[in-house]
């Protein structure tokens, strides 16, 4: 298996974003088996700002890459900057709202992170295993018989 931290940056991007997807779309789903539109509702607009925010992301730093370092190193301060109020506006208004569920929309922009550090940790795990078989099958046990 390859590692997918190692893959273009798009395709990383689009490889977590379907995996955040397929864990949203189960808590989606189990949130409308119970019954809780407001958690149904602050999960999708958590889920959709994370997922927005992922991808202008890798835009940002794409057009960073493109600057002087010390432009860039402004360009991606201030955006870091932006997507902090975003989260704090989404935060805000699923608070005050009274349809959407505060600990749904938490739950929906931390998914992502979930997923990713996930995916690491899995990641690490099979390079572990793989690692091992390896020096196992290298292990030639005609030497010491």
């Amino acid at each position: 298996m390859t590692n997918i931290f190692s893959q273009q940056p798009e395709i990383v991007v689009k490889t977590l974003t379907k995996r955040t997807l397929v864990l949203g779309s189960f808590l989606l789903i189990m949130a409308l088996l119970q019954g809780e539109v407001p958690g149904f509702l602050g999960l999708i607009f958590g889920l959709a700002i994370s997922l927005l925010l992922f991808r202008l992301k890798l835009v940002n730093s794409r057009k960073a890459l493109q600057m002087e370092p010390a432009k860039a190193e402004k360009f991606i301060r201030n955006r870091t900057l932006v997507n902090l109020l975003i989260y704090f506006v989404v935060l805000a208004v699923a608070m005050n709202n009274a349809g959407l569920s505060f600990v749904g929309a938490v739950l929906g922009l931390l998914l992502l992170k979930f997923v990713i550090i996930g995916s690491a940790l899995i990641q690490l795990l099979q390079d572990f295993l793989a690692t091992k078989k390896n020096k196992y099958q290298e292990y030639d046990s005609s030497k010491y018989i």
